[in-house]
């Protein structure tokens, strides 16, 4: 649910910002920034657009690394260990 309303926000503001200001250039005669403003709303719109296409792909790959990769996960390994001097946060133990 929260990826289709981040759509619709996202949506929502390239109306406001370039299509509200395509018509306001235009309505100057300022048609170069007018195109500048379509371009941004056009853009806006399609992002938004392939974001609500690909929500339930994004839900399953978030499942997939939350669900399935989690436990597979054992922990095992060398501990970081910075080159070139005393590391600036250390966590105790």
């Amino acid at each position: 649910m929260a990826v289709g309303v981040a759509g619709v926000k996202i949506a929502e503001i390239g109306n406001e910002m370039g299509f509200h200001g395509m018509a306001d250039a235009v309505s100057s005669g300022d048609y170069l920034v007018a195109v500048l403003c379509f371009l941004i709303w056009i853009g806006v719109q399609v992002f938004a657009l392939a974001l609500g296409l690909l929500s339930p792909s994004i839900h399953a790959v978030r499942l997939h690394f939350v669900e399935w990769m989690g436990k597979f996960y054992d922990g095992s390994g060398q501990e970081f260990a910075p080159i070139g001097g005393r590391p600036l946060h250390v966590e105790g133990h």
